[in-house]
């Protein structure tokens, strides 16, 4: 897990939301919102679906979206 899968799981985890809290809210299924926090971004589609994720993760939990989508760096796979 890199930083910031570290930082999104941690904040989930300091706000008492679990996976299946937020997948409800976010729409997300649970085992895409683990994917994001392991960055194990290859289980998710590329591009566009990654960037909406993360952004719905990040607004659900309080975080800045840009940060967090501008935090995954060169980490996003490219469009297939």
């Amino acid at each position: 897990m890199g930083e910031l899968g570290r930082w999104i799981r941690e904040t989930r985890e300091e706000k008492n939301v679990t996976l299946e809290e937020l997948s409800q809210k976010t729409k997300i299924m649970k085992y895409k919102l683990r994917a994001l926090e392991e960055e194990n971004f290859d289980v998710l589609q590329a591009g566009i679906y990654l960037i909406g994720a993360l952004r719905r993760y990040a607004e659900e939990l309080g975080l800045p979206p840009r940060k967090v989508v501008e935090n995954t760096g060169s980490t996003i796979p490219p469009r297939q």
